[in-house]
């Protein structure tokens, strides 16, 4: 445990299935290496139901995490996706980010974007992206 490269993993929590199956992975990967986590959401306007939601979602993660024995702190910003993730991964001293991704190809990735591809692509450090499916 003491020299697992993970000390603290960041969690995108958004309440999606992929997320779901993120906050699991992370907590099983937390339980084996000894980091701590850090759940972090993003609420795109500021106001009370928005922040009460991303309190809820982030209550869930805490849950999973406390039911498997571990602590968590929680990280909730205002702004985009991207940006909230690659700063509190930063701020927070994470060596490795894990969330979710629906796996979109083709023109419907392009329509919608892809927030697991723009983390992917400037995150400082490794990012570990689950889809809802993998157990």
């Amino acid at each position: 445990m003491s020299d697992s490269p993970f000390r603290r993993i960041l969690v995108a929590v958004d309440g999606s299935a992929p997320s779901t199956a993120a906050i699991r992975y992370a907590v099983r990967l937390a339980r084996a290496t000894g980091a701590r986590l850090i759940f972090c959401h993003a609420v795109e306007r500021n106001d009370l139901q928005a922040r009460r939601d991303g309190h809820d979602l982030m209550d869930a993660a805490c849950d999973e995490a406390r039911a498997a024995g571990l602590d968590a702190d929680l990280d909730l910003t205002v702004g985009s996706p991207v940006e909230a993730i690659l700063a509190a991964a930063d701020a927070r001293g994470a060596q490795l980010i894990v969330m979710g991704t629906h796996g979109r190809t083709g023109a419907e990735r392009l329509k919608l974007g892809s927030v697991a591809e723009r983390v992917v692509r400037s995150a400082r450090s490794p990012v570990l992206t689950v889809h809802a499916d993998e157990r």
